[in-house]
């Protein structure tokens, strides 16, 4: 191992700081992808996609992910209208503080039971279960969805194909292996050409207007 700084018995060694610096990239790298689909794909429409198979499950999966925000504003409504009328929650002992905060907690708990009435007389309504399901709102196929799938695609098989020839592999221990050789820097490249096409596409939407009848 190769020890860059030593204190007494701790070592930093080049090894462990490289190996945690790429562990850092890779966490980044997925936290960036999830919120890159959260800011572009509606949760609504994502779960839509599992609706023609198993419409009961997203279903709950999309009034799940709805309860959970609304439940929270209405925790902190309760809690501003309480203060308002002069309920300190700091203040008391212990007992006195869980007294209070079981005040939140009836209100929350009255108002789920209201919203899960609403929800279902709203159902009930529109006749939910008692036929078979109708779509008022088709996505449309387009061409440049399907040259972003095919993008997509390739870029999983190229990095597929890297991982089970070894070019995607990197080794820190004992010693760092170069860093790369020409068939994975070719592999690297064409995975970021790949993964580029959805911004190639939006960057010439923008400047070009004849390419958006054609796409």
């Amino acid at each position: 191992k190769t020890v860059i700084w030593q204190a007494g018995p701790a070592k930093v060694c080049l090894e462990a700081v490289c190996y945690g610096a790429a562990m850092g990239v890779r966490l980044l790298a997925v936290l960036t992808v999830c919120c890159l689909g959260s800011a572009t794909v509606h949760p609504d429409k994502l779960l839509a996609l599992f609706s023609r198979f198993a419409y009961k499950s997203a279903l709950v999966a999309a009034l799940a992910t709805k309860m959970l925000p609304a439940a929270a504003r209405d925790l902190a409504n309760a809690r501003e209208v309480l203060q308002v009328r002069g309920v300190d929650f700091g203040a008391g002992s212990f007992r006195e503080k869980l007294k209070k905060h079981s005040w939140l907690f009836d209100i929350l708990l009255v108002s789920s039971l209201e919203g899960a009435l609403q929800i279902a007389e709203a159902m009930q309504a529109r006749a939910f279960g008692s036929g078979p399901r109708s779509c008022y709102r088709r996505e449309l196929a387009r061409p440049r969805d399907a040259v972003c799938l095919a993008a997509s695609l390739l870029a999983l098989a190229l990095s597929a194909y890297a991982k089970a020839s070894g070019s995607g592999d990197y080794t820190y221990y004992p010693r760092l292996a170069p860093l790369a050789d020409g068939s994975s820097l070719a592999l690297l490249l064409g995975i970021l050409l790949a993964l580029s096409v959805p911004a190639i596409l939006s960057w010439g939407w923008k400047h070009w207007p004849c390419l958006r009848s054609k796409i």
